[in-house]
């Protein structure tokens, strides 16, 4: 008991430390310790061996971990003499798990934001500037389909080279190793709440939700890769998944992430006047407007209600407990990005 006491106290103390000292650290530690000497060696090593395996280890993590949990509950409750040593061995592996989870990643939600790396100035954005863009997306979208009469899913293997060639482009360092996309173990239960992709830090895995509508694949896996790099923000994450697909050669891939941004430029227009509003959501091809319903029926009919609330609540939980100010809604912020990163670069394919 001496053993497991000490190691409470060791545990303990480590936890404190990762969650409170960053608070007294440069704000640039992330990306000038973290990332390169900690997040970077540790997860080519756990990328590399999770990647030897098809099946998620995040998944078959999960219930190994409750069950553990429950028998030792039940040993608390069954047997009086056990009792200290069924709590202390709960308590070891909350404290040892909570320490992993920021060590192995959660400390990249301290990562300097993408919008201050690449000089975007997000101030005074002005209606204009959404029109230009939107006008940019709605055109390129439009000679897609021209040129392509069918889409065409591109491979994992197509998006992880696709991706590995942009964070060069974009001078954005790979902090790991891009070696496997996972699908989910139990697809149907994350469609229904919601989750479209995930990324499982203990292990350093990618996941994409097999059920997902078809042509939000390459956007959901570019970016879940975006988390693997150490990009902790979704907003962020949102915005690279964009910048990298809109830069594809692969018209398929640049079709998906418009195809994903469109959503907030109509929701933004409908903040405009009737007469303002019309024009604009006219220019966008009926096709592209069939995709749009296709993709909003397709999620609704595999809705669980209950279940997309309880996941909402729980990752608005997650996010702000990791210093992400805005929660869920922090996925929606990165539309100002791509306003102003549109109209600096125009789309331009490599």
């Amino acid at each position: 008991m001496l053993r497991k006491r000490t190691t409470i106290i060791f545990l303990f103390f480590l936890l404190l430390v990762n969650v409170f000292l960053p608070a007294f650290l440069p704000s640039h530690w992330v990306d000038t310790f973290y990332l390169p000497y900690i997040y970077a060696p540790l997860g080519t090593i756990l990328s590399s061996l999770s990647g030897v395996v098809s099946v998620s280890l995040w998944d078959s993590f999960w219930p190994i971990f409750i069950v553990l949990v429950l028998w030792s509950l039940m040993t608390m409750i069954r047997k009086k003499k056990e009792r200290k040593s069924a709590a202390a061995h709960i308590l070891i592996m909350l404290l040892f798990w909570g320490n992993w989870f920021f060590i192995s990643w959660g400390h990249c939600y301290g990562r300097t934001p993408i919008d201050q790396k690449l000089g975007l100035n997000l101030d005074g954005l002005e209606k204009e500037d959404v029109v230009s863009a939107y006008t940019t997306i709605v055109k390129e979208m439009d000679v897609i389909l021209e040129e392509n009469e069918q889409w065409c899913a591109p491979s994992d293997s197509a998006l992880m080279n696709l991706f590995t060639m942009q964070m060069h482009d974009q001078h954005i360092p790979l902090e790991v190793p891009l070696t496997r996309i996972k699908r989910m173990t139990l697809p149907s239960l994350y469609i229904g709440s919601g989750v479209l992709g995930y990324f499982g830090p203990f292990f350093n895995e990618v996941h994409i939700n097999s059920l997902n509508y078809a042509k939000d694949f390459p956007y959901v896996i570019l970016h879940e890769l975006s988390h693997q790099q150490g990009v902790g923000s979704e907003r962020d994450c949102n915005f690279m998944a964009f910048i990298i697909g809109a830069n594809a050669k692969d018209s398929s891939v640049r079709y998906s992430v418009y195809l994903n941004a469109l959503p907030y430029f109509i929701s933004y227009f409908y903040s405009l006047p009737e007469i303002e509003r019309k024009p604009l959501l006219a220019m966008i091809p009926s096709i592209v407007k069939k995709d749009l319903r296709d993709r909003h029926q397709w999620y609704k009919q595999k809705e669980k209600k209950i279940a997309s609330e309880i996941q909402e609540k729980a990752n608005d939980l997650y996010l702000k407990s990791n210093g992400v100010e805005h929660g869920v809604m922090d996925y929606g912020r990165y539309f100002g990005m791509i306003i102003v990163w549109i109209n600096q670069n125009r789309v331009s394919t490599i």
